[in-house]
């Protein structure tokens, strides 16, 4: 008797819902995290130009670190489309972008 392969870890369907949850989600997340970044540093009293800097470091930090993570964090789950989408999301904003979508 042959053993048939058996994947282990999530449905195809709920892998392919999360995809499709967190990508609009991680590349949404510069653009929230630049703001909130520059209105606490706004609200501090930053007049010197500080508050861009710092929602522009946060939008960086927090933009590239959790699509990495959620890489990392679902590929070790098994998920195959999540890493995906999640390593896909920092680029989807400026490509967006370039493609004149926001006009």
């Amino acid at each position: 008797m042959t053993d048939t392969p058996v994947r282990i870890g999530p449905s195809n369907a709920k892998d392919a819902a999360l995809a499709l949850l967190l990508l609009p989600l991680l590349t949404a997340l510069p653009l929230i995290a630049f703001w909130l970044g520059g209105a606490i540093a706004d609200a501090a009293g930053s007049d010197t130009g500080g508050d861009v800097l710092y929602g522009a470091l946060s939008a960086v930090v927090i933009g590239y670190g959790v699509p990495v993570t959620a890489v990392l964090r679902s590929h070790r789950r098994g998920y195959e489309l999540l890493p995906l989408a999640a390593g896909v999301a920092p680029f989807m904003l400026p490509v967006l972008l370039c493609l004149g979508v926001f006009r």
